[in-house]
């Protein structure tokens, strides 16, 4: 009898296991849909094509997707609903994402203009 028992708690677990595999796994394959074309619908709302990375992480056991989308610093100053536009963005096209805990981090872009040069990206000493 525990013989049997182990056996169906071991399936079970393993069944089970493999359910929340597979749904995160779908919503990998919507979040890396999501990121190519997430840039195009906000360049047609706001006029700039944001840098869009997202990242989908396990906290305990729950899934949370991690949306950063960098705007320059005139347009994340004009329009504060980039965040809602996103998430109306995910509701509507990618609902498979909209039913995990969704975080959107809006940065600014730093232009070449605001970068000085350490000279680390120098490796011959006759350069830098």
């Amino acid at each position: 009898m525990k013989r049997i028992f182990k056996a169906m708690l071991f399936m079970g677990g393993s069944a089970a296991a493999g359910y929340f595999g597979f749904k995160v796994y779908g919503t990998i394959k919507a979040m890396a849909n999501a990121e190519k074309a997430l840039p195009g619908y906000l360049e047609g709302i706001y006029g700039e094509k944001p840098d869009v990375k997202c990242i989908v992480q396990m906290e305990k056991s729950k899934v949370v997707v991690m949306i950063r989308i960098k705007l320059s610093p005139e347009v994340l100053a004009k329009h504060s609903d980039i965040d809602e536009a996103v998430m109306d963005y995910i509701r509507d096209f990618h609902p498979k994402v909209a039913k995990w805990k969704i975080r959107i981090k809006l940065l600014e872009k730093v232009t070449d203009d605001d970068y000085e040069a350490s000279g680390a990206q120098f490796t011959d000493p006759e350069e830098g």
